[in-house]
């Protein structure tokens, strides 16, 4: 019988207890450095792949998967060491405890080199794992906003303006996917919502929600998928607008740390009150790269088009968006950058101005580590504006700040 990983990692640390209870030599001072230097290994995703690699290519697979063990404690959310280590385990024969790492891996883009090396090490049906495992996974964060211009930054006309615009705000937000597996596919179902409740200041309170579900197939390297969705909006407690339709998105590993995702979309939207009704398309298109677990780089450009019952309200726009994600010292802090453009140029209709419309949104954020890495708490400074071509629509700009609550599961 094999010894278990808990076994050999409790034998390792009964001979460091050992060492100080019978006196310091020479060659006991170098495994005491050997076992801080294989501790310290754990701390990062990169350290402990580079550790494992060595003891791996010294032929001590059994220090190499406690080597990555370790670091899984410290980040159980690293997929490339997890990744790393299910290959390891079946290298050492323990198939069964590599079906568990494999089937926990989050929802990634499988392929790469890492992934085509577990395949060889354990065999071709692990690719189908991750697959047949239900998973869900999401971000919802709450807190506390504060916009230098809150009522502008939901009205653009400003005939009698409130005597101060700033204003605080609770906000919240949740991200939510979901997964089920149906054989070599699956189904799946997407929720977003955000809500934001005036504490202080003008009026400006507003929530929007989005729920999709559909079918989709993936085969390690590419993924298709198709579905309906639904998305609601209220302004100061009073139905704004509700759109109702369709989507379809693809997306394709780029090498081995990046992927190329298209989404299209084709709605119904009804408005309350106003001559806004109309049919809305859009198209995305976005890269995103992920050099290492810790961090990540998104850009996108989106074209879209909306046709209105009054046709000066109808519109074609296109925009761009960036974010960036990175590491901030070792503790496992973060910093993000995120910022868009979109330009709306409305249609021409005879008897009225040609009118353009500008926003900008730029966003950075420090996030510190409470809970495992999983619940952090996020501080942003923002800003926002809008520029009209109109001369009787009031341009606006905001800079803000927020703290929040942010968890990651």
């Amino acid at each position: 019988m094999k010894p278990s990983l808990s076994r050999i990692l409790a034998g390792v640390t009964a001979s460091a207890l050992g060492f100080c209870a019978t006196g310091v030599s020479a060659q006991e001072i170098d495994e005491s450095a050997e076992l801080d230097r294989l501790s310290a290994a754990g701390e990062s995703s990169e350290s402990a792949l580079a550790t494992a690699s060595a003891q791996e290519g010294d032929g001590d697979l059994l220090g190499a998967a406690s080597t990555l063990e370790r670091a899984l404690l410290h980040r159980p959310e690293a997929d490339d060491v997890r990744l790393a280590f299910a290959t390891l385990l079946c290298r050492l024969d323990d198939l069964q405890s590599a079906r568990i790492e494999v089937s926990v891996l989050r929802l990634r883009p499988t392929g790469g080199d890492a992934w085509q090396q577990m395949l060889q090490a354990c065999g071709e049906d692990f690719g189908q794992i991750s697959r047949r495992t239900g998973r869900i996974s999401g971000v919802i964060s709450a807190g506390l906003s504060y916009q230098e211009d809150a009522f502008g930054e939901i009205s653009a006309f400003s005939f009698a303006p409130p005597p101060s615009r700033d204003g605080m705000a609770i906000v919240a937000s949740a991200q939510i996917n979901a997964r089920v597996p149906a054989g070599g596919a699956f189904f799946y179902s997407d929720l977003f919502a955000q809500g934001h409740s005036d504490v202080s200041g003008p009026n400006s309170d507003y929530q929007i929600g989005d729920l999709a579900a559909g079918f989709g197939t993936e085969n390690g390297k590419s993924e298709f998928s198709a579905g309906g969705l639904i998305r609601h909006g209220r302004i100061d407690g009073d139905d704004y607008f509700t759109a109702y339709g369709g989507e379809a998105g693809a997306s394709f590993r780029m090498g081995g740390n990046g992927r190329i995702a298209l989404r299209g979309e084709i709605v119904k939207e009804d408005y309350e009150g106003v001559d806004l009704d109309g049919w809305h398309y859009s198209a995305l298109v976005s890269y995103q790269f992920f050099p290492t677990l810790e961090h990540s780089y998104t850009i996108s450009a989106g074209f879209e088009t909306k046709d209105a019952e009054f046709d000066i309200y109808g519109y074609d726009a296109f925009s761009i968006a960036g974010v960036a994600k990175m590491p901030v010292g070792g503790s496992g802090a973060y910093g993000k950058l995120s910022a868009s453009l979109r330009h709306l140029n409305y249609h021409n209709v005879e008897f009225f101005d040609d009118s353009k419309e500008t926003r900008f949104y730029g966003r950075g954020a420090i996030g510190l580590p409470l809970v495992k890495r999983r619940l952090y708490l996020e501080g942003g400074i923002s800003y926002r504006s809008r520029d009209y071509s109109l001369v009787f629509a009031q341009d606006y700009s905001s800079l803000g700040g927020d703290l929040k609550l942010v968890w990651n599961f």
